[in-house]
């Protein structure tokens, strides 16, 4: 008798800004790419057909998200936070990370990327982020401690 691997009921999201310039003064408008699907079996997935320009030598936070009802997302969807009901999801405490590009520190640039998600068996949330020649910059979030202190769900 095989055993199955367990699901994660769970779909992941990060936010990424829109392409489209906002209004000075005002944030550019999210959205949320589907990184773990739900009902994932334990293991790592590559996101795609998408790119993002990730910002290395500076600061940086990650918005992160989570919905238990969005169980029709695949990895790559990209949501509008404008076009969908806002208590669908829950936003988990952000991520503060400064990249550095290579070996050379300095300044900051933007660097094009793919993403690749995993979850482990652990309860570990793995997010790399892919540059074009193989660098790779890894987050990590242990699901079980952020799912407890979530900070708000959206539109509250």
């Amino acid at each position: 008798m095989t055993t199955k691997e367990p699901e994660v009921p769970t779909t992941y999201y990060i936010a990424v800004e829109s392409a489209i310039k906002g209004v000075t003064g005002f944030p550019s408008p999210l959205k949320l790419l589907t990184v773990i699907p739900s009902f994932l079996q334990y293991g790592k997935i590559r996101i795609p057909n998408r790119e993002y320009g990730l910002v290395v030598g500076q600061s940086a936070e990650f918005q992160f998200f989570t919905s238990t009802t969005r169980i029709g997302d695949k990895p790559g969807d990209l949501i509008d936070l404008e076009s969908v009901s806002s208590d669908l999801f829950e936003e988990m405490l952000p991520l503060e990370i400064n990249f550095q590009f290579g070996k050379r520190g300095g300044e900051s640039e933007v660097v094009p990327v793919s993403f690749e998600a995993a979850i482990t068996k652990t309860g570990m949330f793995r997010l790399w982020c892919v540059a074009r020649s193989g660098q790779r910059w890894k987050m990590e979030l242990n699901v079980e401690a952020h799912t407890k202190q979530k900070v708000r769900r959206i539109g509250m």
